[in-house]
């Protein structure tokens, strides 16, 4: 489940299927819009639209074998709307639990938050970017709130007050080139691999943009 297919998301969901993700589901209740383009893997060919039927049908072109589900609701909202509630706890908490991943993209404190505070038994991985795509955080379940927000609060000069606030888009978003994200999201999606895989001890990581090139 890919959670949030903006930039960062429509690349991992992209690269999932690349790399031979046979069943995957996206979630998100935004439109595509022309400013989104530039940046994430959609085209203008299409015009405005619902981004996850824009991107399972893109997906579905890359691979013949690839199952997409799209969700449509506004599971961020769901996610805090329940949260007080026992039961509806209990039916979210079994309708994640389906997914052996969850990625969440949606750079969402109280999203992260109530993901976490679920306590699935499968692996949440939390992928967020600094202005300028500097710095790339990930975060795996069961410690990314603690991480995440360390990080940006303590450790990342993350430049808040210098965001770029294109024409249709809810919030201000960080300014970065298609190829700034793309090369961290690729860059991590090998390690986040490796560590899933087993291949290397799972541990939250930074990944930095230094001189010498991308260093976790």
């Amino acid at each position: 489940l890919v959670i949030g297919i903006g930039a960062v998301g429509s690349m991992v969901a992209r690269t999932l299927v690349k790399c031979g993700c046979k069943t995957l589901s996206l979630c998100d209740f935004d439109l595509k819009k022309p400013e989104n383009v530039c940046r994430s893997e959609y085209s203008f060919l299409n015009g405005v639209c619902d981004k996850v039927y824009e991107l399972a049908d893109m997906l579905s072109e890359e691979s013949p074998h690839v199952n997409i589900n799209v969700i449509t609701e506004e599971l961020e909202y769901k996610l805090k709307l329940t949260i007080r509630d026992e039961q509806s706890i209990i039916n979210l908490s079994e309708e994640l639990s389906e997914y052996d991943l969850i990625f969440d993209c949606t750079t969402d404190d109280d999203t992260m938050m109530i993901l976490e505070g679920l306590k699935l038994s499968n692996t949440i991985v939390n992928l967020s970017i600094t202005n300028y795509a500097k710095e790339l955080v990930c975060g795996f379940s069961p410690n990314i709130s603690n991480f995440v927000k360390t990080a940006f609060g303590t450790i990342l000069s993350n430049a808040s007050t210098d965001l770029y606030e294109p024409t249709g888009c809810w919030s201000p978003t960080f300014k970065a080139s298609y190829n700034d994200i793309a090369s961290m999201v690729q860059y991590a999606m090998k390690h986040i691999h490796s560590m899933i895989n087993g291949d290397e001890e799972r541990s939250n990581f930074i990944l930095r943009d230094s001189e010498s090139g991308l260093k976790i």
